[in-house]
């Protein structure tokens, strides 16, 4: 599926790389764990947009305005498939419709240091997330007894 949606955008294989299936899973298990619907609070919500009627144009000012670095270099996944890009930004940016098909796909990107997900939802709503200074990860008491271990969830 993955690489099928790659040649329809016309993206150089030079410019992004597939990511490894156990990185993939890993990843989307632990950013998961994360996110505000599953109870957590080390990510919160910062913008959100529903893009069902945008023209793409809105849609790219929008993630522009974002002003996420452009240039960096971001893991892409496609949670259900549990496949994987690692890519620039402005690459699946200047992609995005090609790459995600809203009613079908959940994709989340994030860079390597995992600061902030963006998430392409199946509802078509395109969601800002970042970690959240007030987070429980941040000052928080550590269990060492790992019944209430916050390792995956802090990332650490």
């Amino acid at each position: 599926m993955l690489e099928y949606r790659l040649t329809s955008a016309k993206i150089s294989e030079s410019h992004y790389r597939l990511l490894a299936r156990d990185f993939v899973v890993d990843a989307i298990e632990r950013i998961g764990l994360r996110m505000p619907e599953r109870g957590s609070d080390v990510y919160v919500r910062r913008a959100a947009r529903n893009v069902l009627d945008d023209e793409r144009e809105a849609v790219l000012e929008w993630l522009d305005a974002l002003n996420l670095g452009a240039g960096e270099w971001v893991n892409v996944f496609w949670i259900a498939d549990r496949e994987g890009i690692s890519v620039s930004l402005s690459s699946f940016v200047e992609h995005y419709d090609d790459l995600w098909h809203p009613g079908a796909d959940d994709v989340w990107i994030s860079p390597l240091s995992e600061e902030w997900v963006l998430e392409f939802s199946h509802e078509e709503e395109v969601t800002l997330y970042s970690r959240n200074d007030q987070s429980s990860c941040h000052g928080g008491e550590r269990d060492n007894s790992g019944i209430n271990d916050i390792d995956d969830e802090c990332g650490r």
